[in-house]
């Protein structure tokens, strides 16, 4: 998962490429994408001409065909942004451009291209080719760590290592109109993450992505962790794995373990500067006029 850590501070929101992928880049992707199968969520590799080829979209895809289409049984839940963000961060690691899509593209030609059962829904579609060369990565504003945290940065400061890693991680990570709609409890032993805004209906998919992030974080100081999920206040809580979990218990992170690939050995720095680099995935076309915000701040999908 090392490759992944690194791929938090690389990724960005890449809009025009140069190309799709090729087709031995698809084939490989698309067998990584057959092991993401967990908690009625899936990953699909597609390529259609016509995905990404609308008039009316306000941010359009340009220069691929090529997207990954996130299935889920069960709606906009956190396991499809945690699984659809792993598939994001695997893209990246091999050099390739992303992009998280909830409108600004053909639902009707993301259907036709992936075979879908009679109980499954596309809740997201995420572009990927190979990066345009002219294209810089953007640099786009994050809450600072206090505020999500409520701490101030001299206590953030004083907690270990791996809190600290999976805090700023989990900062990074992109959400719809990049409203960051969660809140960050940090405890004795453990890290809580709670979503705190439907953000137009994705925003558990924002947390699920925020979540796998954090984990990466904990995990880059050698510390293994796992999630609960069956919180009161429906509050996933990351903490240390010290002994075997009881049967029965629901993490996350089971699931993830067996999508580990082999990857060189490095060392596992936290993100750069924590930077403020990262981008936002964009909201349905018709919900855009709800947003107050100045469409101008970079806070907004840009």
């Amino acid at each position: 998962m090392e490759k992944w850590y690194r791929a938090i501070t690389d990724r960005y929101s890449v809009r025009n490429y140069k190309s799709g992928l090729s087709v031995p880049d698809m084939v490989d992707l698309a067998q990584f994408a057959s092991n993401l199968n967990a908690k009625g969520v899936r990953i699909a590799v597609g390529r259609s001409s016509k995905i990404f080829s609308g008039k009316i979209f306000l941010h359009k895809i340009t220069g691929t065909d090529c997207f990954a289409a996130v299935i889920s049984k069960n709606g906009k839940d956190c396991y499809s942004g945690y699984l659809g963000e792993i598939f994001v961060l695997e893209c990246v690691s091999r050099g390739f451009g992303t992009c998280w899509l909830g409108a600004s593209y053909k639902q009707s030609a993301a259907e036709e291209a992936i075979e879908l059962s009679d109980d499954e829904e596309i809740v997201c579609v995420i572009a990927i080719g190979v990066k345009d060369p002219g294209e810089r990565k953007p640099h786009v504003k994050r809450f600072e760590i206090a505020k999500l945290t409520d701490l101030s940065m001299e206590d953030i400061e004083d907690l270990p290592e791996w809190q600290k890693r999976a805090l700023f991680a989990a900062r990074l990570a992109p959400s719809a109109m990049n409203r960051q709609p969660w809140e960050f409890y940090v405890y004795n032993d453990a890290l809580g993450i709670v979503n705190v805004s439907s953000n137009m209906g994705y925003g558990m998919i924002d947390c699920g992505i925020a979540m796998i992030h954090a984990e990466l974080g904990a995990k880059s100081c050698g510390v293994e962790v796992d999630w609960d999920m069956k919180t009161k206040n429906d509050e996933a809580i990351l903490f240390p794995v010290k002994d075997e979990p009881d049967d029965g218990t629901d993490k996350a992170s089971d699931d993830a373990s067996e999508y580990e690939t082999d990857a060189a050995e490095t060392e596992t720095d936290k993100p750069e500067d924590y930077a403020d680099e990262g981008d936002s995935f964009d909201s349905p076309a018709d919900e855009k006029e709800s947003f107050d915000a100045d469409p101008d701040d970079d806070r907004t999908f840009n």
